[in-house]
């Protein structure tokens, strides 16, 4: 058997994205660099200058050189800083504002991830190409967050604005303001249960926050497992909080557990599957598509099925 594999890209960087001198090549045909973002090497040299949606930025300086579009609502924040200068544990958005990302996900991992959305016209229109990106990105944020591995689940979304303000407000409320301190203390020890570990310094980023975690045993049976997961969190259920954050996950006149109707919009399953195995495992554990073999997991057209084709695109051979 001859191994036609082909590496089209090799790059190391420093922290803002600057190429590593004499740890780097490829192929010149390939465009993309940094965050798996369209590189313009025509002025600036190769590596030099990094084509976000929504703003060029220059690794060498870690800055964009264009003013934030979102700039009038965060007026604490360097209109032209990259990534709010949280270059560990954030990764930048399209120029326009970061995702809080925790280092136990890694760079491979989320530039994986973001090549499969940006790879499939379906997932960028709806993921990044949304009607009122804008508005949502100067008021939402999203942070990605390891699940322990000795919780069953493979992934969870949640908005925790609510306990996050009421947190917050009693956390600036003067000591006099004993119901708001108590109220801070009981949202504090909801949050920890609910996140264990979770730093609650991110909590101040955004006015409406939320949560993606994803089981951390995933991440060892590879990246196409995790990608799964934090689709299916994105598209089934944050998705959902964005379009109308008050009903997000309410079954309003039914019995159903919240989160139902999602899995089965997700997985393509309606009432006529409703005594099947299948219908059964993904309502009951929220089971990701790639738990089972697809063909007993998601019907054909369903966004499950849209996401696993994504994934197969980038990534062939399932990485479990």
């Amino acid at each position: 058997m001859v191994n036609t594999t082909q590496t089209d890209s090799c790059r190391d960087y420093f922290t803002f994205g600057m190429m590593l001198p004499g740890r780097n090549g490829g192929s010149s045909n390939y465009r993309y660099g940094f965050q798996n973002q369209e590189v313009d090497p025509e002025i600036k040299g190769e590596g030099n200058s990094v084509n976000y949606k929504y703003r060029m930025h220059d690794p060498r300086i870690g800055r964009f050189f264009a003013v934030d579009p979102l700039a009038p609502r965060y007026p604490h924040n360097s209109p032209y800083a990259f990534s709010e200068n949280r270059v560990v544990d954030a990764l930048e958005l399209e120029g326009l504002e970061m995702v809080v990302v925790d280092d136990y996900f890694s760079e491979e991992t989320q530039n994986t991830i973001m090549e499969i959305i940006k790879g499939d016209e379906w997932l960028s229109e709806i993921i990044l190409n949304r009607e009122n990106k804008e508005v949502e990105a100067g008021t939402h944020l999203l942070i990605v967050y390891p699940l322990s591995h000795t919780d069953e689940r493979h992934g969870f979304t949640v908005d925790i604005t609510s306990l996050a303000m009421t947190y917050l407000n009693g956390k600036k409320a003067p000591a006099t303001d004993l119901k708001a301190k108590q109220d801070a203390l009981d949202a504090e020890k909801a949050l920890k249960k609910l996140l264990p570990d979770f730093d609650l310094g991110l909590l101040s980023e955004a006015s409406n926050i939320s949560v993606i975690a994803v089981n951390k045993k995933l991440i060892k049976k590879g990246i196409a497992r995790v990608a799964q997961t934090f689709l299916h969190e994105m598209i089934a259920h944050y998705i959902d909080i964005l379009d109308d954050p008050e009903t997000a996950h309410e079954e309003k006149g039914t019995n159903d557990p919240p989160g139902m109707s999602d899995h089965l919009e997700y997985f393509g399953l309606d009432e006529s599957d409703k005594n099947t195995p299948e219908y059964k495992g993904v309502i009951g554990k929220g089971v990701d598509a790639q738990s089972r073999s697809p063909q007993e997991n998601f019907k054909p057209g369903s966004s499950a099925d849209k996401v696993d084709k994504a994934i197969k695109a980038v990534l062939p051979e399932k990485d479990d």
